[in-house]
């Protein structure tokens, strides 16, 4: 029975060191990583990294708010992964993304991921009277590029869907901008019009 006992304990102490050897060998320089390659192949390893950590996002959220703009335009792409498999992580920061999708100097990675993870997980109830009204500006504006503009009426479609008030100037919006836009801004408006009047439909049969 002891000699049993032994080996499992000794077991157990072989699981727990390599473990722990294989956390402590692999420390990532985030910042090292983040310059050193931009691609999705290095983003993927990054969120990989970062996984469910809330101190490693932590390090990662300094990154993306700091000074260093070309370090804030390449780690938005992970970040924006890693909120939508973790939204609980995130939640703390959405304040911060807000005021960072407000700020003019943004580069366009900031705020098309910014917007990206809002499309799949959005913040809390409490931010989405301004968030709307920024999403709406960046929807309508010329100066944006397409991928923004689209995340953004997205946003606002899933925002409208919780506010049936809000449905029907969002729709005629949509509706009037289609006429005049791009193919890519065209295919996002029928999608999230069809989220819309989905969601109003279902709502209505509740009544009934």
């Amino acid at each position: 029975m002891y000699r049993i006992q032994a080996t499992v304990t000794t077991h157990l102490l072989a699981f727990l060191f390599n473990k722990l050897h294989s956390i402590f060998a692999y420390q990532m320089d985030l910042r090292k990583e983040i310059l050193k390659e931009h691609s999705k192949v290095q983003t993927l390893r990054i969120v990989k990294y970062v996984g469910d950590s809330k101190e490693l996002l932590s390090e990662l959220m300094q990154l993306f708010f700091g000074a260093e703009l070309s370090i804030a335009q390449r780690a938005a792409w992970p970040l924006s992964y890693i909120g939508i498999a973790h939204p609980h992580l995130i939640k703390p920061y959405h304040g911060k993304l807000l005021e960072k999708l407000k700020q003019n100097c943004s580069h366009d990675a900031v705020k098309r991921n910014i917007l990206r993870l809002w499309v799949e997980s959005m913040p809390p109830e409490t931010y989405w009277g301004e968030l709307f009204d920024v999403c709406f500006q960046l929807t309508r504006s010329k100066d944006e590029a397409i991928a923004i503009r689209v995340f953004a009426m997205h946003v606002m479609g899933n925002i409208a869907i919780k506010y049936p008030e809000l449905t029907n100037e969002l729709i005629g919006v949509i509706e009037e901008m289609m006429l005049l836009e791009q193919p890519a801004f065209v295919a996002r408006g029928k999608k999230v019009l069809k989220l819309i009047n989905k969601a109003s439909d279902r709502k209505k049969n509740q009544k009934v």
